[in-house]
């Protein structure tokens, strides 16, 4: 008895260990598992890649590389900046900028040309993305196991399209400032724009079949001044923003009349209206004074007044008084038909003040440069005016709309019309003194 005891623990013991070693060669058993799930590759190629115009047909093809799977179905999504029209081979729902394209049963191993569509970009051009999704089932369903999977190496989904005859346009122009201020702007263009920014001045690449700003555009718009005396300051370059340039920090450093004029990589250049740049603005009801001094070779000056109003109230403003010399002689004669005496070279001394919308400019000839003209008989100044077309009274008390002498201002209503303060010498130097109402005309700028 004792003898058997010892060989059935031993057998058993062998057992146990026999089945512990069967088992750990089997590994676990799961009755529910399922192979691995094939990766079904495919490649998507949109032709042309590059556009020969705006416009253009692409056609879209579509590579199942997949080893025992058929393609069923495919979704592409047209990037922004697209029209998209005469689809052929698919549905194109314009909600989700898709084209959807279904039944395909597209072979393992092979390809198809799955459809066409028109293409049209805005005339600013540029590359455009599509995206696609494609599917084993023909109706474009089931889970994610269901979907086939896109290989970059072969496949085209980028399509380039040219720059075709987009304009600049400037939708804010510049307005009138100050030497070394800032140059704002007053909006321009119309109803269809609502440009960011209407305090500077702006530019637009438009579509010159809608007049609308290409949203697309971020490309940079660059501004230059014209003519050329003074420099421009400032960000002169600037990235479009949906289209539009503002130009927020720009200044000139010389008084004169100019225009901006901008520039852009596939547009025409574009000028924008003219705009001056003046010495100061003299607000309402408050004396300014500036002056000018120099020697010279020119006896003409214009003067430049306008009732700088911002916010349009009638009974608000200011003047921009301008000094600018001119290299043409205005002809003048006196009342009587006598020619007088120009000087062609002397120096000259502007000041003027700003009171109730008045200009009060006074010239002064040294004595030493008065006496060059030998016998010329003359013991004062007087002026010869213009005012660029518009009626004001010459020394005769005659309407005039040429250039004429002007009269004393006991002989003409002051606050119409330019006159002569006095005439006089003062240390020996000729001064003549006279005023100029900033609206003494029908001139909406006020211009003398």
């Amino acid at each position: 008895m004792r003898s058997g005891r010892p060989r059935y623990a031993t057998r058993t013991t062998l057992t146990v260990a026999a089945l512990s070693l069967i088992a750990m060669i089997l590994g676990p058993v799961n009755a529910g598992a399922k192979p691995p799930v094939e990766v079904k590759p495919y490649r998507a190629v949109l032709s042309p890649s590059t556009a020969l115009a705006s416009s253009e047909t692409l056609a879209l093809t579509l590579y199942n590389d997949s080893s025992n799977q058929e393609l069923g179905s495919a979704d592409l999504r047209v990037p922004t900046g697209l029209t998209i029209t005469n689809v052929v081979g698919g549905t194109y729902v314009a909600s989700t900028r898709t084209i959807q394209y279904r039944s395909l049963s597209i072979a393992p191993g092979t390809m198809a040309q799955v459809g066409t569509f028109r293409a049209a970009a805005s005339c600013a051009g540029g590359d455009f993305d599509f995206q696609i999704t494609a599917k084993q089932s023909n109706n474009f369903s089931g889970p994610p196991g269901n979907d086939f999977v896109l290989v970059a190496e072969g496949s085209n989904l980028t399509v380039s399209f040219p720059t075709d005859a987009c304009e600049l346009r400037f939708i804010t122009q510049p307005k009138d400032a100050q030497i070394d201020m800032r140059i704002t702007g007053t909006q321009d263009f119309g109803a269809q724009l609502s440009p960011p920014d209407a305090t500077s001045p702006q530019v637009a690449l438009v579509d010159p079949a809608s007049g609308d700003p290409i949203a697309s555009f971020t490309g940079a718009i660059t501004v230059t001044l014209d003519p050329g005396s003074g420099t421009l300051a400032g960000t002169t370059s600037r990235a479009a923003d949906g289209g539009v340039a503002t130009f927020d920090n720009l200044s000139v450093d010389e008084p004169g009349t100019y225009t901006l004029e901008a520039t852009t990589s596939g547009a025409a250049p574009e000028s924008s209206d003219q705009f001056e740049i003046v010495p100061q603005f003299c607000p309402e009801d408050v004396d300014c004074t500036t002056s000018f001094t120099g020697n010279g070779g020119q006896s003409r000056t214009d003067i430049t007044l306008e009732e700088f109003n911002p916010d349009l109230d009638t009974d608000a403003g200011a003047l921009i008084s301008q000094f600018i010399t001119q290299g043409a002689l205005l002809d003048c004669n006196y009342a009587d038909g006598t020619p007088y005496t120009e000087f062609t070279n002397f120096e000259y001394f502007y000041t003027f003040s700003n009171d109730e919308r008045f200009a009060t400019i006074t010239t002064v000839v040294k004595k030493r440069l008065f006496n060059e003209i030998s016998n010329n008989g003359a013991s004062k100044l007087e002026v010869c005016f213009d005012a660029k077309g518009q009626t004001f009274l010459d020394d005769a008390g005659q309407e005039t709309t040429s250039h004429a002498l002007l009269p004393t201002c006991n002989k003409v209503d002051a606050s119409m019309y330019p006159c002569i303060v006095n005439q006089f010498k003062q240390g020996a130097d000729a001064v003549v003194v006279y005023t100029v109402p900033g609206s003494y005309n029908s001139d909406p700028r006020g211009r003398s």
